[in-house]
């Protein structure tokens, strides 16, 4: 395993820095486990445009799972950013950050967490809907 993703392999060590780079803007207590991502995440994230996207009716639904999980687990993800600046790539990237790292700890936590896997289809869905139209 070592051989596999130590010194020689460079691609899991840039995906945990980019996991670091998205920890870097939370603030809070949450506790946050190391993961590789998989190779459908890391599609999902390359589909995903690197802009602010026109989320349609959907919009109020992903934004609303940003605030649940940040509240919750007492995070920041984009401080500065209003939610309708923040490019698509980076939210999808959060949200499978937050998915695969965060343990919820009581009932809230959970409510939250358990709305990511769901947002993060949405945000493909939206996401490949962009790219057929051009």
């Amino acid at each position: 395993m070592r051989e596999a993703f130590g010194q020689g392999s460079h691609e899991p060590r840039r995906h945990c820095e980019e996991r670091s780079d998205a920890a870097i803007h939370m603030s809070g207590q949450a506790a946050m486990k190391d993961y590789i991502p998989e190779l459908s995440e890391q599609r999902m994230i390359k589909r995903a445009p690197n802009r602010p996207i026109d989320f349609g009716p959907d919009r109020d639904y992903i934004f609303s799972c940003l605030k649940d999980v940040e509240q919750s687990f007492g995070l920041q993800a984009f401080p500065g950013l209003a939610p309708e600046q923040i490019p698509a790539r980076a939210l999808i990237r959060q949200f499978i950050v937050w998915w695969r790292t965060l343990g919820p700890a009581d009932a809230v936590q959970q409510t939250a967490y358990a709305r990511l896997p769901g947002t993060i289809r949405l945000i493909d869905t939206i996401s490949n809907w962009w790219v057929e139209r051009g």
